[in-house]
């Protein structure tokens, strides 16, 4: 970047009074912008860096920083989002289908591991529960 004029810290305000820090530095093309997610006092350490290194003799100056914990939290979610939507794609469905007319239950249990079918005739069934899981959100 050429002719660095200054550096100062932007704060964004977010919905439900969350905000975030951002380091802008002006030269004469415009604003431009570092990482975000990063604490004020960060920000704030890197822009006197900034505005010292322009105020000063100085002919280099490198800024480091880096999102590592942003996207550490980042990829822990889309893990656990993979997981969840892992174990529902692998769990079995089961249809019973009732035929009158040949006497007889089907049962299938439908997953990515198989297909499995149990055929029963429909007297030696006597009895028949069903017996649902409610989950209580809390």
């Amino acid at each position: 970047m050429f002719d660095l004029q200054e550096a100062y810290v932007l704060t964004k305000a977010g919905s439900k009074g969350s905000k975030t820090y951002q380091v802008m530095i002006v030269n004469p093309f415009g604003d431009f912008a570092l990482l975000s997610h990063v604490s004020y006092q960060e920000n704030q350490e890197i822009a006197f860096k900034i505005n010292d290194f322009i105020n000063s003799g100085q002919t280099s100056l490198l800024v480091h920083q880096n999102q590592r914990n942003y996207l550490f939290f980042l990829s822990l979610f889309i893990l656990i989002i993979m997981a969840i939507a892992a174990y529902f794609a692998t769990s079995p469905v089961t249809i019973c289908t009732f035929y009158k007319s040949i006497d007889k239950v089907f049962i299938e249990r439908k997953s990515w591991r198989g297909n499995k079918i149990i055929e029963h005739p429909l007297e030696n069934i006597l009895r028949f529960d069903i017996q649902e899981k409610q989950y209580k959100s809390a």
